[in-house]
């Protein structure tokens, strides 16, 4: 037990303490000890602040002959009392936050005594009543523990050596689990470092990890929200390109089965090349106008493929310019803004390509074509016919389609359904 004295002299700073005295100790206080980890060789001491007694965060004590000697105890069954009792002897270290046994070279008897953790208590509950903030007693492999980086890396108040090397940690155990941060079990009566420095601290930290998790809090309901968004939205997209593929699949099947004179009057219409060029007049200014430049399409390739398409659209592939990008939830909206951009387009397009069918160069026998598609009903919007006017060479497509009895009805009363209408009766006329 000469490790424990050693290092007992170097917390207690050569105080004498004796809490029954009633005596107030200035510039010390056993509630100063963060840290504690015991090699073979060495014991670490980090503490929570500098200051009166404290001239260094960490003290590193050589340990290497008291080790020794200890490894003697243990032979001569004299070793009985485990080291960890240095932070109960006279005083309670009680605001330790992590203990560690690093096990490379140590003697497998000495650390089995050390490893009795009934000297801090006699079960979880008390121990965790006398070191309010204890996260850990725990046993690492090696001596990497004592890396410096490491070490600078949980230096701050309100973290945990345990964040970094809990990968390698071979046996644990656990108390103050999810607030060890919270605890504090000041004694201002007998030290004044409690009040002067430790007091103002921990108020710190605890603020700090308040706000950290509210903060975290306020990113899992973000979170939430954006899975929430990401449910509704995906079948919602995935349908419509589902619609986009099957148009586009059908308009070129028009055009692969019809004769020359049809490809030529009406089924060249529904070519790919025809309305990718289509595509890109009509959604140029929507995407400037609707910030769709600023859809960060990169964060969504793993959420919905739709990368080909807004290459497609932006022809000369904007997105990807510098610029201010947005969020995933703003992007994922814009995806579906430009989905439903694209499916509208191609609607128009298969209305384009019945009133190419429909006119064959003339009104004239548009009724007796009509009649040839076997439709039984049919209805169109505003937009659909102002499309055709304006990209199909027609001069009053909306009088085309009334001519023949197609009805026309609002936005809302249209149904995707009337497409496919179209599109088999178009199949059917490919070979006339």
């Amino acid at each position: 037990m000469y490790r424990m004295g050693k290092l007992e002299k170097e917390i207690n700073k050569n105080i004498k303490v004796d809490e029954r005295s009633n005596v107030q100790i200035n510039g010390w206080s056993p509630n100063n000890v963060r840290r504690l980890i015991i090699t073979k060789d060495f014991g670490v001491i980090q503490y929570h602040r500098t200051g009166g007694k404290y001239k260094k965060l960490i003290e590193v004590v050589d340990l290497k002959k008291e080790y020794q000697e200890d490894v003697l105890l243990i032979q001569s069954n004299k070793y009985k009392k485990s080291i960890l009792s240095v932070l109960t002897s006279g005083r309670i270290c009680s605001m330790v936050e992590e203990i560690y046994f690093v096990v490379e070279g140590y003697h497998s008897g000495l650390l089995e005594v050390d490893m009795n953790l009934g000297v801090l208590g006699k079960d979880k509950k008390s121990i965790e009543n006398r070191f309010v903030r204890l996260f850990i007693v725990g046993l690492l492999p090696n001596n990497s523990l004592l890396a410096k980086d490491i070490v600078n890396k949980s230096m701050d108040g309100g973290d945990l050596l345990y964040n970094y090397t809990k990968g390698s940690i071979l046996k644990k155990v656990t108390f103050h689990e999810n607030d060890w941060w919270r605890g504090t079990y000041l004694r201002d009566k007998y030290y004044s470092f409690d009040k002067e420095v430790l007091e103002e601290h921990f108020k710190k930290i605890i603020e700090y990890k308040e706000k950290e998790l509210k903060e975290k809090e306020l990113i899992e309901i973000e979170k939430k929200k954006l899975d929430d968004l990401i449910s509704s939205k995906l079948p919602i997209i995935e349908k419509m390109l589902y619609k986009v593929d099957n148009i586009q699949f059908l308009l070129g099947n028009l055009f692969k089965d019809s004769t020359v004179i049809n490809k030529a009057e009406w089924a060249m219409y529904g070519k790919k090349d025809f309305v990718e060029e289509v595509l890109k007049k009509v959604l140029k200014d929507k995407w400037v106008s609707q910030n769709y430049r600023g859809i960060a399409i990169e964060k969504l390739e793993a959420i919905v493929k739709v990368k080909n398409y807004i290459e497609l659209v932006t022809g000369e592939q904007m997105y990807v310019q510098e610029g201010k990008k947005l969020s995933i939830k703003d992007s994922l909206l814009g995806v579906e803004g430009v989905i439903k951009d694209i499916l509208a387009v191609y609607i128009s397009v298969v209305y384009g390509v019945l009133a190419k069918y429909l006119i064959r160069n003339t009104l004239k026998y548009s009724k007796y074509y009509w009649e040839k598609l076997g439709i039984s009903s049919l209805s169109y919007t505003m937009s659909h016919a102002e499309f055709v006017n304006k990209y199909f060479s027609i001069e009053d497509s909306g009088y085309l389609f009334r001519n023949v009895g197609i009805q026309l009805v609002d936005v809302a009363s249209y149904r995707l359904t009337e497409v496919d209408k179209i599109l088999d009766g178009l199949a059917k006329v490919t070979k006339e």
